[in-house]
């Protein structure tokens, strides 16, 4: 749920800029850093400027991670490997959690990992340990939904809130948008008298 954010010990939030995609959740993330003392983690894309993002969540995070864009499985499947490297984490763990990533991660190396997602072998270790302690949330963002091999890269991110006892949570985007498509507010839902879309609004108040 929304408000458990705030009870969270650590957050790590991909792809995101969180504040202008889902304001909402982002007061709750500072909430949980403010009030809780959370962790916060943020890993952006390489290409994005973090001073081009005003208000954002690396502003409180403990922790700034850049990756090559693009690669967000590997990121991922680099903290899960790092987590393993913990061996109190993983004698927790049953088998067949351990059995499950270690198939889904099969051939990388922490090394490997980190060649290819651009993000320190330290630096991965650095997030496994703050979110080792479980209660552990992932917020994925628009920057991560754009990727062509999503659905591996939610794979390996299941992997990563599995080994880590956390939950994974893809928000949808522009949700007053969606909310109005479903409302059927479109110019050509009604097709006996179909509206103006929003070119023609603009054109006709332009026009008197």
């Amino acid at each position: 749920s929304i408000v458990s954010l705030e009870t969270k010990k650590s957050i790590l939030v991909l792809g995101s800029n969180l504040v202008d995609e889902q304001p909402i959740l982002f007061l709750r993330v500072r909430k949980a850093w403010k009030k809780r003392g959370a962790k916060v983690i943020e890993a952006l894309p390489s290409n994005v400027n973090y001073e081009d993002l005003p208000n954002h969540v690396g502003e409180f995070a403990s922790q700034r991670i850049s990756y090559n864009p693009g690669s967000e499985k590997a990121l991922a499947n680099g903290i899960a490997l790092a987590l393993l490297e913990i061996v109190d984490l993983k004698s927790s763990l049953s088998a067949e959690t351990v059995a499950l990533v270690e198939k889904a991660v099969a051939g990388q190396t922490l090394a490997s990992a980190s060649a290819t997602s651009g993000v320190s072998e330290q630096e991965l270790r650095n997030v496994a340990a703050a979110i080792v302690s479980g209660s552990f949330s992932i917020l994925v963002g628009e920057l991560v939904t754009a990727n062509a091999d999503l659905e591996n890269v939610i794979h390996a991110l299941n992997n990563l809130a599995t080994v880590a006892s956390g939950n994974l949570n893809v928000p949808v985007t522009k949700v007053n948008q969606q909310g109005a498509l479903d409302l059927g507010i479109l110019p050509n839902a009604n097709s006996d008298k179909p509206g103006l879309n929003t070119e023609e609004m603009l054109k006709a108040a332009a026009s008197g």
